[in-house]
């Protein structure tokens, strides 16, 4: 089954292309800002614990959950080793996030 939401089909949008990352860091924690231009898919990947604070529309996708969309001013909250993923709609995608410390 295809998953559609904000450009249509999952399969027309391309991955990874066009995205900017701004890195802020410290000894004890990692601070980040992701841009990615419109119509992005970025790849499912897994991490540490990752913490993201939602500054413009767009769609999360979660290993076990699917995709949604947390809103301006949303949260997205991945524990570690879970795979997830985000894409741009029509409008780029920014989020700050936060790796986290453990």
């Amino acid at each position: 089954m295809q998953s559609t939401g904000l450009n249509g089909p999952e399969s027309s949008i391309p991955e990874v292309a066009d995205t900017l990352l701004v890195e802020h860091a410290t000894a004890l924690e990692r601070l980040s800002r992701q841009l990615s231009w419109c119509h992005v898919r970025g790849p499912k990947t897994s991490a540490p614990e990752e913490v993201y604070l939602v500054l413009s529309p767009g769609l999360w996708w979660q290993e076990g959950r699917g995709w949604h969309e947390p809103g301006i001013g949303g949260t997205v909250h991945h524990a570690p080793n879970v795979r997830h993923a985000m894409r741009s709609g029509s409008s780029p995608l920014l989020a700050n996030w936060c790796l986290g410390t453990s």
